[in-house]
């Protein structure tokens, strides 16, 4: 199975789905991008019809904005093919969850908050496409609690410490270092 990722590159949470997805598929790309610029770069795939090479289109962490979401949902191809998972409350109020493949969920059935990596990883789990592990729940769990700032009332600083790196390593050296890391500990 052949994947493309969009996720977001500025933060920990969506350079987490990366660490996930890097996890869970042998064939795969990731596509960082920030937060306004993902309706253009997946509008540059389609246009360019590189997107339809995939089998699996996920973005997380971000969401796409109209009129593309319509083209989208009338192309049954990527309609198919593509999931937004995201978390940010602005997008349900702007409209863009009307859609079956966009999947904005604030917080779980519990009340806790979610972040696009948490919600990535239940869907990879839930779908088989990943193995649960300790050290993916704590990163997954640290880089939701630091996303929305639930590590302070937790107080939990390796949350922050995660955050920390990221900003002092930027986003590709802490893919790299992260990927080695959890490789390490899964093969331990």
């Amino acid at each position: 199975m052949k994947v493309l990722l969009f996720t977001h590159s500025q933060d920990i949470d969506g350079i987490g789905c990366a660490i996930l997805a890097s996890k869970s598929f042998k064939d795969y790309k990731i596509e960082p991008t920030k937060t306004f610029d993902i309706t253009n770069n997946v509008e540059k795939y389609i246009d360019s019809k590189e997107i339809y090479k995939y089998d699996k289109i996920y973005v997380t962490d971000l969401c796409i904005k109209e009129p593309l979401l319509k083209f989208i949902d009338n192309d049954k191809e990527l309609k198919d093919k593509l999931l937004v998972l995201d978390h940010h409350k602005t997008e349900i109020e702007e409209g863009n969850n009307k859609y079956d493949f966009v999947n904005i969920i604030i917080e779980n059935n519990m009340g806790v908050k979610e972040s696009g990596t948490s919600l990535f990883y239940k869907y990879l789990l839930d779908n088989n496409y990943l193995e649960e592990s300790k050290i993916l729940n704590e990163i997954v769990q640290w880089t939701r609690q630091y996303d929305v700032w639930d590590w302070q009332k937790e107080n939990n600083y390796n949350a922050k410490k995660l955050h920390i790196l990221f900003e002092t390593l930027g986003y590709k050296k802490y893919l790299e270092l992260m990927n080695y890391k959890v490789q390490y500990l899964i093969d331990k």
